[in-house]
């Protein structure tokens, strides 16, 4: 059974100002929650992880989680509440990284390119350097500690830095991470309506940097294609002849994922609107943790299927290429939400464009749509 990985916007605050955030509209000037507000949260999550025999994993996100002003106080507060923590940050601050690391289990810096001129496409001018040689020193303080900690590199590619993705692992690796995330660039927030999202061509093109790079490096760092369907790996393997990292696409939102917003609240995802299903099914509801215990709002119909209930069916079962496919609900799990919300419920570009390819290469004897294995 998986363990519940909680997401939580500790901070609004934010020392960078990335062309690309999704969180952007999102920043103040001020937090909404204070230490004890924060504190009160803690001793709930610590307490729904003694009812059951797995773990309760925290990620601290922002905006930018080291920029809250008690930040050590939080992730000891979690440490000595024996959860298991994660921190996902944009790297500017190594020294608030650096004395955390004795309490944390995972970190994530993000760095968008392998040099400069990449790097700052999105990210603010002048951050590459600093952020690049945090990272290396930060894995180099990780290597001196008697702990394990996970360190990886989140990496949002986008129709400007795709042509380095091998590049890029390469650097990764260098710098003595132990996995990078390559990641889809969302349309929201900063990166609306600007031209960050991969066309197909480029998408293809990158599966294809991506498997030769893992044909390299497989031994040597995690690669994590989070960027694509796990459809690409067949693509890869049949039409390229190339092996592609096995991977997982989707969040698991309100299944094994939840996230703690700005103001204590426990959503499926972050972007989950309550006003939606207030108006349209089930009036007024509190999701707010600083009123109710953890399994209280988690436990609830809504938490746990509020997608399904707005398309009436079961999200993608009905819709091509995604019906049937042996990766839903497995390997894949494709967010419903930014569909459902712009009205525009449909299909995956990407994944048809693999199928085009292997049907033209001729190398797929069997179709892709199989009977579905559960």
């Amino acid at each position: 059974m998986k363990n519940i990985n909680i997401m939580w916007n500790i901070s609004t605050i934010c020392n960078f100002n990335c062309d690309h955030c999704s969180y952007a509209n999102k920043i103040t000037n001020k937090n909404f929650l204070n230490k004890n507000q924060i504190f009160k949260i803690i001793k709930k999550l610590n307490d729904a992880q003694k009812k059951i025999d797995k773990d309760i994993k925290v990620g601290l996100i922002g905006a930018e989680p080291t920029q809250l002003t008690f930040f050590k106080k939080v992730v000891k507060k979690l440490y000595y509440s024996n959860l298991k923590i994660g921190i996902t940050s944009n790297g500017g601050k190594k020294g608030k990284i650096i004395e955390v690391l004795p309490y944390i289990d995972e970190l994530t810096i993000s760095l968008d390119g392998p040099t400069k001129k990449y790097h700052e496409i999105t990210r603010p001018k002048g951050s590459f350097k600093i952020v690049s040689q945090n990272i290396k020193e930060i894995s180099k303080k990780i290597k001196s500690m008697d702990k394990e900690i996970l360190f990886s590199i989140n990496c949002v590619i986008n129709n400007k830095n795709y042509i380095v993705i091998d590049e890029m692992i390469s650097f990764a690796k260098n710098l003595g991470v132990d996995s990078i995330n390559l990641l889809q660039n969302i349309p929201i927030g900063n990166a609306k309506e600007k031209d960050y999202e991969l066309e197909v061509k480029n998408h293809l093109e990158s599966v294809k940097k991506v498997a030769q790079e893992y044909s390299k490096k497989s031994k040597s760092i995690s690669i994590n294609a989070r960027f694509t369907r796990p459809l690409a790996k067949d693509y890869s393997k049949k039409v390229l002849g190339l092996d592609f990292p096995k991977h997982i696409h989707g969040c698991g939102a309100g299944s094994y994922f939840g996230l703690i917003t700005k103001e204590g609240n426990l959503y499926p995802c972050d972007r989950f609107d309550p006003n939606v299903y207030k108006e349209k099914y089930f009036g007024e509801q509190n999701y707010s943790l600083l009123d109710k215990k953890f399994f209280e709002i988690w436990n609830m119909k809504l938490f746990h299927h509020s997608y399904t209930i707005e398309n009436k069916k079961e999200t993608f079962l009905n819709y091509y290429p995604c019906m049937n496919c042996k990766y839903l609900g497995i390997d894949c799990t494709p967010c419903p939400a930014q569909l459902i919300q712009e009205n525009k419920f449909g299909h995956s570009i990407i994944c048809e464009a693999f199928l085009e390819k292997i049907y033209e290469e001729d190398k797929y004897e069997e179709k892709h749509c199989k009977e579905r294995r559960y």
